[in-house]
């Protein structure tokens, strides 16, 4: 009928983003080929605003326009991101568990 498969919401730590906006040389190849799958839309990309003030607290500190404006780009004005709000319900894990990058690998939210 048409309907494309929906991509796999996945939700992404605040290391897995600094290692591929910023591109660390020792992880960069390791994230990569995951932000390649968000890009091509087999997977969804979630992050919260949490994850957001994290990531922009090195940017905002040094005054690094350019980085803070890559994660802006990435996490609020992308195709490929949603970045959630938090409430007590997503607070306290009453949310089904989902597939997340960290920096040690894939796991799962919970």
């Amino acid at each position: 009928y048409g309907l494309e498969p929906r991509p796999k919401p996945t939700s992404f730590s605040r290391g897995s983003l600094t290692y591929f906006i910023e591109a660390n040389p020792r992880y960069d190849s390791l994230v990569a080929a995951i932000f390649q799958r968000v890009a091509n839309g087999t997977l969804r990309g979630l992050t919260s605003v949490i994850t957001l003030s994290e990531v922009l607290v090195h940017p905002l500190g040094q005054g690094n326009t350019p980085l803070r404006n890559a994660y802006l780009r990435l996490l609020l004005n992308s195709r490929d991101f949603a970045t959630l709000s938090i409430d007590a319900a997503g607070a306290f894990g009453s949310r089904p568990a989902m597939p997340c990058v960290t920096r040690s690998g894939v796991g799962t939210s919970r």
